[in-house]
């Protein structure tokens, strides 16, 4: 395994980095390059901080706010794959695939699972109706389910773009690293934002 450290950094950084490093599953990079990283993650939850640090080399120029972002939802959806497609088992593998673009970034997970039916989560919070906005930590407690279930909502509002396999055991996120969706679809069209009329 290997970690990018962004600078500046402490010694209790470099410690605690070694020390996840030396106790860390190996992720298998099947692919690694400037603009492009492909893994196969183990189904252990210890994989999710090792498949994290090989994001390094793709995030390392990326201003603060979209890498953060970034790296939220990539741990967030890596954990799902991880908990519910591969059910914890170590023997099987979620496939990882990013790509950093000069003004965006798009990663695919994929785990081996049966995927889910998004309208049946009623434990998320992505499912609270608009009048009853808590819903969801009752029926967490009704079934004794730890606390939580904001992933999904929160992972949704990190990134532009969150976009599901029929299945739903595939993830495409996409984040912008511009100012955002205008900008981007402002240099998609050829004009500059006084052309959009937005």
């Amino acid at each position: 395994m290997f970690d990018v450290l962004i600078e500046p950094f402490s010694n209790g950084t470099l410690s605690s980095t070694a020390v996840v490093a030396y106790a860390a599953p190996e992720v298998e990079v099947v692919l690694a390059r400037p603009d492009r990283l492909e893994l196969r993650v183990p189904g252990e939850l210890k994989a999710v901080s090792a498949a994290e640090g090989q994001l390094g080399s793709l995030l390392a120029d990326i201003p603060p706010q979209p890498r953060e972002s970034i790296l939220a939802a990539f741990r967030e959806i890596l954990t799902n794959a991880i908990e519910y497609g591969c059910r914890l088992d170590q023997a099987k593998r979620v496939g990882v695939s990013c790509v950093r673009l000069r003004r965006v970034f798009v990663c695919r997970i994929k785990d081996p699972g049966a995927g889910f039916d998004p309208a049946r989560l009623a434990h998320a919070a992505i499912n609270n109706p608009a009048d009853d906005p808590v819903r969801h930590a009752r029926v967490r407690e009704e079934q004794g389910m730890r606390p939580g279930g904001f992933g999904l909502l929160l992972t949704a509002k990190l990134v532009e773009e969150l976009i599901y396999n029929e299945r739903h055991n595939e993830v495409l996120f996409v984040k912008y690293l511009t100012e955002g969706r205008r900008a981007h679809d402002a240099e998609l069209s050829g004009t500059g934002s006084e052309g959009t009329g937005r």
